[in-house]
């Protein structure tokens, strides 16, 4: 019987010293989340990336509509510079990654990193393409190229005499490993009288128009089901020229701005800034399109 009591009070000891023991290690856990809670933001804050996105600054209603806007959400320019720089060619022939925006389509889903992420911008230069030509059959290569001059796509333009109902040109963008693979075609005609410019992925399945707006220098890209997608804005002229792309649902929303660069380069070009969520090849598409429908349609 001594046993039993001396037995049953070893273990009254034993789990008495468990507890302490459980108690202590609860205090200390509480304690360093307490601390990790100091230094790091909820999850709400955190954009793509893990970069860290700080409240932006209220306005008024009337103070909202002059602060210019890239991306989802509205940032001034101060905002530009918080914005993380995607370096060298993020493209790569893998699906999947970042989707643009709402209601403003992908043109090539099957390339990875074709979609600026939220947090971030990237800087591309792309060609001027409003030069004339006096001869009925041509061709024209061009390279679209990262800022810091790595190769990210091929232009070709090629022109025909024009058969009726025939498109006049067309716009051929490819990858520089698989030159020959028409990875987007515009064709840019008339086929209801007025100038459009179609664009097809792969070369064949149709994704969009562009088409000019009744305002002089505004520019639409209209998806399959007929919804708007983007809009693209051109003021100045030369070194002034500028191709501001919006959101056309949101039209105070930039998804990218071009602007001229004549620097005594052989050819001209435009120092582009891709904001987040903008699909980069379609900005591409937009700039280039409207530079050529803006040259065809006085001719």
């Amino acid at each position: 019987m001594l046993a039993y009591v001396v037995l049953f009070g070893i273990v009254m000891v034993l789990m008495g010293c468990g507890l302490l023991v459980i108690m202590s290690m609860k205090k200390e856990e509480e304690e360093y989340q307490v601390e990790q809670r100091q230094y790091y933001p909820p999850e709400s804050t955190l954009v793509a990336g893990g970069a860290f996105q700080q409240q932006q600054q209220r306005y008024s209603p009337q103070q909202a509509q002059r602060q210019p806007r890239q991306g989802p959400a509205s940032r001034g320019d101060s905002f530009q510079g918080r914005l993380n720089s995607i370096k060298g060619n993020p493209i790569t022939p893998n699906s999947g990654g970042v989707v643009p925006a709402a209601g403003t389509g992908q043109l090539c889903p099957e390339l990875s990193g074709a979609v600026v992420p939220a947090g971030a911008k990237f800087a591309l230069t792309v060609p001027i393409l409003l030069h004339r030509n006096t001869e009925e059959d041509y061709a024209i290569d061009r390279k679209v190229l990262a800022k810091d001059g790595t190769s990210m796509f091929n232009l070709k333009i090629t022109h025909s005499k024009p058969l009726p109902g025939k498109p006049e040109e067309y716009i051929m963008l490819s990858i520089p490993e698989e030159d020959r693979r028409e990875l987007v075609l515009c064709a840019f005609g008339r086929p209801s009288g007025e100038l459009e410019c179609h664009i097809y992925q792969l070369g064949k399945e149709p994704w969009g128009v562009i088409k000019a707006d009744p305002v002089e220098g505004s520019y639409t890209v209209y998806l399959r089901n007929s919804k708007p997608a983007l809009t693209a804005t051109v003021t100045g002229t030369d070194a002034s020229r500028r191709v501001r792309i919006v959101q056309s649902q949101s039209p105070d929303t930039d998804v990218a701005i071009a602007s001229a660069k004549f620097d005594g380069a052989e050819y001209s070009s435009y120092e582009v800034e891709c904001y987040p969520l903008c699909d980069i090849i379609l900005a591409i598409i937009m700039i280039t399109g409207v530079d050529r429908m803006s040259l065809m349609a006085h001719r």
